[in-house]
């Protein structure tokens, strides 16, 4: 009879969860919070075939925000009434870890009459990141 690690055990429906937890915060846009989650389940996982994927996909979502970026700020600049323009600019900053930036242009956007579902989505993204 093979011998059954108890650690092993507990530790799979554990790291389950945090993987679960993960690809939450991956899809809710919570890329730095997602990161570190995927990075958790391969501490103890290191062959965790989907952790090591969503990772993949978060750097890969930073690499088009960041070249992104100065055209999604010349968008807003060439037409600022356009709602659309402060949503992907403020998602491209998020994206890209800029976190103090993306509150700020939230909130010039906010001035500017910027409100919605969206906006409000946006808002509870930078209300929990941790950045």
């Amino acid at each position: 009879m093979e011998k059954t690690d108890p650690q092993q055990t507990i530790a799979t429906p554990i790291i389950d969860q945090v993987f679960q937890q993960a690809v939450a915060c991956h899809l809710a846009g919570q890329l730095y919070e997602a990161e570190h989650l995927y990075h958790t389940v391969l501490l103890t996982h290191p062959d965790h075939a989907d952790a090591k994927h969503n990772l993949s996909l978060i750097k890969e979502q930073r690499e088009q925000a960041t070249s992104y970026l100065p055209k999604f700020k010349a968008a807003l600049e060439a037409d600022p009434g356009q709602g659309q323009h402060w949503l992907n600019y403020i998602d491209a900053l998020i994206l890209t870890g800029h976190i103090d930036d993306a509150r700020h242009v939230l909130q010039q956007g906010q001035h500017h009459g910027l409100t919605g579902e969206k906006v409000d989505a946006l808002a509870q993204r930078l209300d929990n990141s941790k950045q």
